[in-house]
């Protein structure tokens, strides 16, 4: 009996152990889809913003050019800077170009950010759940571990054990309402029912 209630003991210390594990799991799992996720948002917002004030400062400079190269050719030289004004409106053109190409590049970069987190995430997730798959066992084996303790539990794992006497020897606990069910068996050996069956 003391060998069944140390059995069913360890059984039941292992499967809250078990629990536990795949609790501590699922809250990994959560803490790195959200970190995942913030991750992503930032990189995304941090293209948006570069891309905006390159933008603005392309614009700035361009217009400024254009607008004192006009005013000079106005004031000065007449028709003669003509082609002078062209060649600037050429520069600013390539200058639009370059800026296109620069919001290309941007929405690129945030799209490879944004495989990159995709493809960490999956990994962490595969890594998390490869462990869980190791470390926890499968359902048929949880159904074994019970019906081992539903068994124990059935054969005295219920039992309560102490020692008596002098001696110190070993005692059980009965069950004092059964004292009417007494059993006889062989050799005149008494026998009462211990509590809790």
């Amino acid at each position: 009996m003391a060998v069944a209630q140390e059995q069913q003991q360890a059984v039941s210390e292992a499967l809250k152990n078990l629990e536990d594990r795949q609790v501590g799991l699922n809250a990994v799992i959560a803490r790195a889809g959200t970190a995942v996720e913030e991750m992503n948002k930032a990189g995304y917002a941090s293209a948006l913003i570069i891309e905006k004030a390159t933008r603005i400062a392309v614009e700035k400079a361009v217009q400024a050019a254009l607008a004192n190269v006009q005013q000079q050719t106005q004031s000065t030289l007449g028709d003669s800077v003509t082609p002078a004004v062209k060649a600037l409106q050429d520069v600013t053109a390539r200058a639009e170009k370059a800026e296109e190409s620069l919001h290309q590049a941007a929405s690129s970069i945030s799209w490879k950010w944004a495989a990159i987190w995709g493809m960490t995430s999956c990994m962490l997730l595969a890594s998390i759940v490869g462990l869980s798959m190791l470390l926890v066992p499968s359902p048929n084996e949880i159904a074994y571990l019970r019906a081992n303790v539903a068994d124990l539990e059935a054969r005295g794992g219920k039992v309560q054990l102490s020692t008596c006497g002098d001696k110190n020897r070993l005692c059980a606990r009965i069950d004092p309402k059964a004292e009417t069910e007494l059993q006889w068996g062989q050799n005149g050996q008494r026998w009462m029912i211990l509590q809790g069956y």
